[in-house]
């Protein structure tokens, strides 16, 4: 039963595409009056903001390591290896907590939404100078 509608569909399907006329259309580029600026700022944001995320989240996890590092070893008067980064580690070393993950991507966001308000800031600066 379910061959004969497959190949029925498959049949139509190709009928469809051979004889479908084409058209060609050359696509016309966006006017610049066509978009308000606010939409194109808050879509540059989003563009720096996503393209950013990866390296804050790295850049925080880092500096996050170390932190936890010094503190640990601060608190206890002595290297603790356990919370060292990954490049000092010789072991796998103390997992991140829940509350911690959250943290780091709290601050991974926050860092690439820093780093979109500061792009944004550059470009209203450097359009009234021009």
């Amino acid at each position: 039963m379910m061959k004969p509608i497959v190949i029925g569909l498959a049949l139509i399907v190709l009928t469809v595409t051979i004889f479908a006329q084409e058209t060609a259309r050359e696509p016309e580029p966006y006017d610049p009056s066509e978009f308000p600026a606010w939409s194109r700022d808050l879509r540059r944001a989003e563009i720096i903001s996503v393209g950013a995320f990866p390296i804050a989240m790295i850049l925080s996890g880092f500096a996050y390591q170390i932190g936890r590092f010094a503190w640990y070893s601060a608190d206890a008067g002595s290297a603790v290896m356990e919370y060292a980064p990954w490049f000092l580690s010789t072991s796998t070393g103390e997992r991140y907590t829940n509350d911690e993950r959250k943290g780091l991507i709290v601050a991974g966001v926050s860092v690439s939404l820093v780093v979109a308000a500061i792009d944004y800031l550059v470009g209203r600066r450097n359009d009234r100078t021009d």
